[in-house]
């Protein structure tokens, strides 16, 4: 998870946050605010978790809303390992571009919001197209979603293989 920001037509900034998975590239969710504090992060991963489940970790960076009681609480009660590092490099490699939605910067420098409901609609449109309709060679030329799919097809025939 990772924040990125922009401005709305009038001047007014927003915060976007990008949750991504880094295995899979598949995004569960853009969300897009004048504020982001540790609770609207917990809305957000709850919706996000209602859809596509609960990662078993999270990984972010030192920020205020990462480091909030509420995150920390939600991360408990849904047994989630939060893992904090560095936004500039850790293990030698710089994560800051790998943390955020993949490209998700291109649908900010495109697009002209008008209001925060014209960039939550516009965010959510190039997350769908980004995770249906583009695929990764990282991930044998398959899309996010498609790739999630392959892997949630996989999984019970190689748990019932290591049952045998």
């Amino acid at each position: 998870m990772d924040f990125m920001m922009d401005t709305l037509l009038e001047g007014r900034r927003i915060r976007v946050l990008t949750v991504v998975d880094i295995l899979s590239r598949f995004s569960p969710i853009i969300e897009a605010d004048h504020t982001m504090n540790g609770t609207k992060v917990v809305a957000a991963l709850e919706r996000a978790t209602k859809r596509h489940g609960c990662p078993a970790i999270i990984q972010v960076d030192n920020g205020s809303e990462f480091q909030s009681k509420a995150l920390d609480a939600w991360a408990y009660a849904h047994q989630v390992e939060a893992r904090f590092h560095s936004a500039w490099q850790t293990s030698g490699k710089w994560l800051y571009r790998e943390l955020q939605c993949p490209s998700a910067d291109e649908c900010l420098n495109a697009s002209v919001f008008v209001s925060l409901a014209d960039a939550r609609f516009k965010l959510d449109a190039w997350r769908r197209d980004y995770n249906e309709s583009r695929p990764h060679t990282s991930l044998g030329t398959l899309t996010p979603a498609e790739y999630v799919r392959q892997q949630e097809k996989s999984e019970p025939q190689e748990i019932a293989n290591l049952s045998v």
